[in-house]
């Protein structure tokens, strides 16, 4: 406040119209136009961001936090904080400065965060005088990004020795990263007077990565390069450094095969927490070697999420080791089909966002028998079963997310996860557990305080379900987000489950009352269905032994088919898409291209534009022989389960009883695990197992062209 005496003997007018002119552009400019406030630490806060402010006003001198972004002030003056000598954080973000005046920030003595993002300066003495940061003396922090790099007037040299050689206190710095055009690097030789700075991160970057980048910057603890763009990098530039944190995220490369070169380097210095976020995305595969070049590099954490990685190790090899110091892994967000590695030490395993929903059916990510992994994420992967050893050797998992997948039940063993004490089951399809299921779980709550959410899927309310949700009901504590679980009857009807106890109730009455009528209705049909059954065997009876003589016949010993019929080809190969890769690398070369046989492959011969029933039916009948490839995949499938029993129909009406069929099983099933008349040419010996081995191979395709021959 100011309060001005004046008498008309000793103040001219000229004076007096300065002093009304001082209080209107500068008072005026705090109490109508910015806020201001005290925090809980009576700490004085003044915000005049967006205020059209076009010079800097005077301040009360116990502010503390300065908000003057987005202001076309342009020039910071001379002395224009003068008076703020308890002032900790100044905010100038956009305020088009093109000029620091040399004491600019005189009187700014305690501050210690510099906010000069997004300006119109450039690095040489016209926008920052020599000596221009010498009064921020406990400056930590300064954000001075987005600048005016494209200018042709850089000086980074004098820069770096005669403006931040001065900020002997700076600890964080977030900068732009290039050269001038006089080679220098913008982290020049008088960074090597900030003992402090641990932080660097880049804001705008192009730049080559080499020996002599960090040169100058001797004890950085982080380095974030994201979103950089790398002319070039050389191997050894990180040799010997020590990071906490190095990211990156987002990194290009001009060249190829810069990315593996800086792999190679990563293992020769020490990193804590690594980021590779979006790093890979040009790359399918890992290199197998990946984790084995990071290994002496001390790893705790790495993020390799948002990427394209496909596959990412298959356990079989030395390679496939994780580094014994690393306990973060994050594979999250990329197109992963297939992983598998050992893993004793890891802790944290994210998997989120990937294509694992065949893969973990009936395989396992970890290699290790034993593992460290206290929680483990599988989100949003199109799961839809889980082998039932999966998590074994999980000693210490504490929390699972398979929330986010197509899971029915819980398939695979819970009753060994002791130290489970979350299993996100939400957004699935499921509508009620088996029996089973029921059963192990009570065996974990009598061990654990486990607590399972299943809120997300809309559960069935009928008779069948009633033990179900009766069980959900006594065992409730232990169940997460009970409002949003969701039970649907036949006709529409939904209830949560907090509220419909009493709906049980009738539920259980109205299902005891049907049970007489539902057991004399099903001894009816299952009467009649015996009645039309035997009548259908009776009518049918020498087509059947018919179809009974001709199907032994036909599983004998196979052997030359003297016949004067040509056909097309020499034989037709059954599969399912997930053998592609066994039928182009092994089948085809070994059977066309050493034999001569002539295959019928149906993602090559197939006529473009037919109807696929009548591709297969056209194939099988122009082809001597039909081969089964035999697998999980093959069984569900309706188009291999449709040629298998068409080349039957071949066999008994079209070729006389002769065997055109032959069974290779490419993976190990159990009886129960094929249809009834698949087994039935199982127990005829009309089948040939894949050795997988290399001696194997050799006597398993001289029997295969024995068949075809």
């Amino acid at each position: 406040m100011f309060v001005v005496l004046l008498s008309t003997t000793n103040a001219t007018f000229l004076q007096l119209l300065f002093i009304l002119h001082y209080l209107r552009s500068n008072s005026c400019i705090l109490s109508n136009r910015c806020l201001r406030w005290k925090d809980e630490n009576s700490k004085l806060h003044v915000n005049c961001s967006s205020r059209n402010v076009r010079s800097i006003p005077t301040f009360p001198n116990e502010t503390y936090y300065l908000d003057l972004s987005l202001n076309p002030i342009g020039i910071i003056k001379n002395r224009s904080f003068c008076n703020l000598h308890y002032l900790q954080e100044l905010n100038l973000f956009f305020c088009g400065i093109k000029v620091l005046e040399q004491d600019a920030f005189i009187g700014l003595e305690k501050l210690r965060k510099l906010n000069l993002r997004t300006n119109q300066l450039t690095f040489n003495f016209q926008s920052f005088p020599k000596g221009v940061f010498s009064p921020l003396k406990h400056l930590t922090y300064m954000n001075i990004i987005n600048t005016n790099v494209d200018s042709l007037e850089l000086n980074f040299a004098s820069f770096s020795q005669y403006v931040m050689s001065d900020l002997l206190s700076l600890n964080t710095l977030i900068i732009d990263l290039f050269h001038d055009t006089d080679g220098a690097f913008i982290l020049g030789k008088g960074f090597l007077s900030l003992k402090r700075l641990r932080v660097v991160q880049a804001g705008l970057c192009y730049m080559d990565f080499n020996n002599r980048t960090l040169e100058n910057v001797l004890y950085l603890e982080s380095f974030d390069l994201s979103c950089c763009t790398l002319a070039s990098y050389e191997i050894g530039a990180l040799r010997g450094r020590k990071f906490k944190r190095l990211n990156f995220d987002a990194v290009y490369m001009n060249k190829n095969d810069d990315y593996w070169d800086m792999v190679t380097d990563l293992g020769t210095a020490k990193i804590d927490i690594l980021v590779l976020t979006a790093t890979f995305h040009i790359y399918s595969f890992l290199p197998a070697s990946f984790f084995v070049s990071l290994s002496p590099s001390g790893l705790t954490e790495i993020y390799l999420n948002d990427n394209s990685v496909i596959e990412a190790g298959t356990g079989s090899t030395g390679d496939d080791i994780l580094p014994s110091t690393l306990n973060y892994l994050d594979f999250s967000g990329n197109q992963i089909s297939e992983i598998r590695y050992f893993m004793q030490n890891l802790s944290y395993l994210n998997l989120e966002r990937n294509n694992l929903g065949i893969y973990l059916k009936s395989k396992r990510y970890s290699a290790s028998e034993v593992n460290n992994l206290t929680e483990v994420n599988l989100s949003f992967n199109k799961l839809y079963y889980l082998m039932f050893s999966l998590f074994y050797g999980h000693a210490k998992l504490e929390k699972l997310n398979l929330s986010n997948n197509f899971l029915m039940d819980i398939t695979f063993n819970v009753s060994n996860l002791y130290t489970l004490k979350v299993l996100d089951m939400s957004n699935n399809r499921i509508q009620s557990f088996g029996s089973k299921t029921m059963d192990s779980l009570d065996k974990c709550f009598h061990k654990s305080d486990m607590q399972i959410d299943i809120s997300g899927n809309v559960l069935q309310c009928s008779c069948g379900t009633l033990q179900f949700l009766k069980w959900i009901i006594d065992k409730r504590r232990y169940f997460r987000r009970m409002k949003n679980m969701i039970c649907k009857f036949s006709n529409g009807t939904e209830l949560t489950l907090t509220s419909f106890r009493n709906t049980i109730l009738l539920l259980e009455k109205g299902c005891s009352s049907y049970t007489a009528l539902l057991i004399g209705i099903s001894v009816s049909i299952i009467t009649a269905v015996l009645i039309v059954a035997v009548g259908l065997v009776y009518r049918y009876r020498w087509r059947l032994r018919y179809i009974y003589y001709m199907t032994r016949s036909k599983y004998k010993r196979y052997k030359k088919v003297e016949n004067e019929q040509s056909y097309k080809y020499d034989a037709f190969i059954s599969y399912s898409d997930t053998e592609s890769t066994f039928i182009i690398k092994d089948c085809i070369p070994s059977l066309e291209g050493n034999a001569g046989i002539k295959l019928c492959i149906h993602q090559r011969d197939f006529v473009p534009g037919e109807e696929i029933t009548h591709n297969i039916t056209n194939s099988i009948h122009e082809s001597r022989k039909t081969i089964c490839i035999i697998t999980r995949s093959f069984i569900e499938s309706y188009y291999c389960m449709f040629e298998f029993n068409m080349a039957r129909m071949e066999s008994i009406y079209s070729r006389g009883g002769q065997s055109i069929l032959f069974l290779v099983f490419y993976e190990q099933l159990g009886p129960q695990d094929l249809p009834l008349v698949m087994l039935e040419l199982v127990q005829q010996n009309s089948y040939i197992e894949y050795p997988n081995d290399e001696q194997g191979n050799i006597v398993f395709w001289e029997k295969l062209k024995e068949v075809l021959s």
